[in-house]
């Protein structure tokens, strides 16, 4: 931790969920956690967000045969398998030391006991949908998303549906509101919708999956 604040100048603190975002203690929970990210980390990962950091074809699942997606892998195996500790891939990359302050913020606060397996950033344009998957079975693995673009209107579509398989049912939908964090078991089955023809931006995120003693 010293040489990471030395080397970025950061020092890390606990992420704060304010009382109406507090979590849920529901294991089958979508969490939504508003306001806890500040400002100032907002607009270093919106920035990381429009370098070139980018390549296209990203698939949600191997059920998806097309229209994939952009990607940008950050650490851990490029797989959901993986239970390995991936924290040293974010070390000494000040590239990416704006996502490293994040996740050590989260796993300071809400996300205490967590180990991180895979950190990466998706996004989508008009037409790059996702697909319906589950990131893991296995008790104890959650993904937390972040959604770092800095600017989204409601007609710009672009939410994170979850969908119950047995009743064929939407069971919550998250938007994509900047600076908001999805917090959410690895086995539910959720998708993420494209963005609208009309919106001119890139739904970028950041995801962060984790694992946890159970």
């Amino acid at each position: 931790k010293q040489d990471i604040d030395a080397a970025y100048g950061f020092n890390v603190k606990p992420l704060v969920l304010p009382d109406r975002t507090r979590k849920n203690t529901r294991d089958d929970a979508v969490e939504v956690w508003d306001g806890a990210v500040p400002k100032e980390l907002q607009i270093r990962l919106a920035g990381l967000m429009d370098l070139n950091i980018w390549r296209y074809g990203w698939k949600a699942s191997e059920e998806q045969t097309a229209y994939g997606f952009w990607h940008s892998h950050f650490g851990g195996d490029d797989n959901d398998a993986s239970v390995k500790d991936c924290e040293h891939d974010l070390v000494g990359r000040p590239l990416v030391a704006p996502v490293l302050e994040l996740w050590r913020m989260l796993q300071a606060g809400p996300l205490k006991g967590h180990v991180p397996v895979r950190v990466y950033a998706n996004a989508h344009t008009f037409g790059g949908d996702g697909h319906l998957h589950r990131d893991h079975t296995a008790p104890g693995h959650f993904t937390t998303i972040y959604y770092a673009h800095p600017e989204w209107k409601p007609n710009w579509a672009g939410e994170t549906v979850f969908f119950e398989e047995k009743t064929e049912e939407i069971t919550a939908s998250v938007f994509p509101k900047p600076g908001r964090l999805a917090h959410f078991p690895g086995r539910l089955l959720h998708a993420a919708r494209s963005p609208s023809r009309e919106c001119p931006a890139l739904r970028s995120v950041i995801v962060f999956k984790s694992r946890v003693e159970v």
